[in-house]
């Protein structure tokens, strides 16, 4: 038999027991439970008396249930949280709480005029895990301010812990037409012990002084030049920048030759490699941005990754019909309306940080008709966006003549962008490609026989060696001294037994070819050596012109009129 009283002063009062069998659940006012661990669709729970666990309750009646109910302490209150205010494993002496108003505070009358507003709000924490109870710290806000607002509430622990905080708001919000929207925007916890260095990681600390209002137009940000530090290589050099992100991925580097294009073309011309960004790319193409802004392409070679610089430099080989499995095929473009006739760089100043446009365009053509918009990464410096952007413009204008051939594995004597030579026997051409059987050298001039009678009627006769590891002479100036006999200076690569060795009948001979001074090879640049299945190589190039690469020394004359 239970005999209840029922004194509240609201609420409905207590009418008696429906019929039938009814479940009734009485414990003392605050009546609170902690999980202890969950397993599946079990809990195990201690009881809480104001905020402690009491080791004196025993449990709950042993029976069996089929459903039961559990409310959360924040359901009822409006509470947001609790949250932790640093990881398990830390301590704080003490903590920050922001609350950010959007819309600002402000209170408005009958008649829109503004009025103060009141903002009531609650912060409570207690240590972790202590069981005991809640530490209340309760404040407003009174204001009348209609922009954007933010508040700091800062609370300094008795005594270091972890602790649990929980925020709530303590009258109603947007009352009577109100602007008085509240965010709690921010936890922070201050660590007993912060490390003064990350491994691998460079920290940096800012102070930032303001005034009181910021004016309508003014930026409300904070840039930050930051410069990596590279394990190997100055900071902001391309050498370094390719170094960094090859050793990152394991790959194996030509740093011989990544070296040497830094002390002979980088460093002198001042080409860096300046680049942030946020967003996900390839190692690839991370790689291509660095080459780049360099003036150079990235590439593979004798399984090393390297990069091939472009420009004005003396051809690295030869392929002759001796080499051609296939006859040189070579197509011409014809200008059209079509063609690019002007180029926009757009790039990141490094004086200012904004976007900006180079406009490259040629002397005679101030208004071009077509324009390609290219976008240039890596580079802050504008004369060095409008060498680039001139690079790409020279191209459009004068590049007309593409080259096919396939040859056996000769062509992979040769990188994409080397600056090769292709010949051809094609009558009428002036020119004549054969093999060397000897050579003597006598009084610093060498006496080569070839396979080939040779035509002296060609206007000032010159010849040209390929050596046996696929490199090549430059032009030399051709004596007569038989149908099958020329005689040239002498150079020192004659002496190299790497380039010439007529001793072995395994290696193939050398490739001499014979020709005029006014018209005589084709220069090229290699666009693509593509494997075949049947174990050749296709190769692909375009002609190779010095005008490419005039504008590589110039500077930024200024947008045309």
């Amino acid at each position: 038999m239970w005999t209840l009283a029922y004194n509240s002063a609201t609420g409905t009062a207590f009418s008696g027991m429906p019929e039938g069998v009814q479940r009734l659940s009485l414990a003392h006012r605050g009546n609170e439970y902690r999980i202890v661990s969950a397993d599946g669709t079990t809990a195990t729970v201690a009881r809480l008396v104001s905020g402690a666990v009491d080791e004196s309750w025993p449990g709950f009646s042993a029976r069996t249930m089929i459903d039961y109910e559990a409310t959360g302490l924040n359901d009822t209150l409006s509470w947001l949280g609790p949250f932790l205010v640093c990881p398990e494993n830390e301590l704080v002496d003490a903590f920050e709480v922001n609350f950010s108003f959007p819309n600002g505070i402000c209170g408005f009358d009958s008649k829109g005029k503004k009025r103060i507003r009141h903002v009531e709000w609650e912060i409570q924490y207690r240590f972790y895990g202590s069981g005991s109870g809640w530490v209340s710290h309760q404040g407003e806000y009174a204001l009348k301010n209609v922009n954007g607002l933010g508040f700091t509430e800062r609370i300094t622990l008795s005594s270091p812990g972890l602790v649990e905080v929980r925020c709530r708001r303590r009258n109603e919000q947007g009352s009577n037409n109100a602007r008085d929207s509240m965010y709690w925007q921010a936890l922070r916890g201050r660590l007993l012990t912060r490390p003064s260095s990350y491994p691998g990681v460079s920290l940096m600390a800012v102070t930032v002084e303001t005034g009181g209002k910021l004016a309508a137009q003014s930026d409300r940000r904070v840039n930050v030049v930051a410069t990596r530090a590279y394990d190997s290589g100055t900071a902001r050099t391309i050498s370094g920048a390719l170094l960094h992100v090859a050793n990152s991925l394991g790959l194996e580097m030509d740093v011989d030759t990544i070296n040497a294009l830094e002390s002979a073309y980088w460093t002198p011309r001042g080409e860096n490699f300046d680049f942030a960004t946020g967003d996900s790319i390839s190692a690839l193409e991370m790689l291509q941005k660095i080459a780049n802004a360099g003036k150079s392409r990235f590439l593979l070679s004798d399984g090393l990754a390297t990069v091939n610089r472009e420009g004005i430099k003396p051809w690295t080989g030869v392929i002759t019909p001796h080499e051609m499995v296939e006859e040189l095929q070579s197509g011409f473009t014809v200008p059209s309306d079509d063609d690019f006739d002007g180029v926009d760089v757009t790039y990141i100043n490094g004086t200012t940080w904004a976007e900006e446009t180079v406009k490259c365009r040629t002397p005679d053509n101030p208004t071009p008709v077509k324009i390609e918009n290219y976008k240039l990464d890596g580079v802050l410096n504008q004369d060095h966006a409008y060498q680039i952007g001139m690079r790409r413009l020279m191209k459009y204008l004068q590049q007309r003549v593409t080259f096919q051939t396939t040859t056996e594995l000769d062509a992979l004597c040769y990188n994409t962008g080397d600056r090769i030579v292709l010949t051809d026997d094609i009558p009428g051409n002036n020119t004549i490609s054969c093999l060397v059987e000897a050579m003597t050298t006598a009084g610093g001039v060498t006496t080569f026989t070839v396979t080939e009678p040779l035509d002296w009627s060609y206007e000032n006769p010159r010849a040209l060696i390929r050596y046996q590891d696929g490199s090549a002479s430059g032009l030399m100036v051709a004596s007569r001294v038989g149908d099958f006999q020329l005689s040239v200076p002498h150079l020192s690569e004659f002496d190299d037994p790497m380039k010439v060795d007529l001793s072995s009948a395994t290696i193939e001979p050398i490739r001499l070819v014979f020709c005029g001074s006014t018209r005589h090879v084709y220069d090229a640049i290699v666009e693509e050596i593509a494997p075949q299945s049947d174990g050749t190589c296709q190769v692909t190039a375009k002609e190779y012109l010095e005008s490419f690469y005039q504008y590589d020394d110039a500077t930024y004359p200024g947008d045309a009129a």
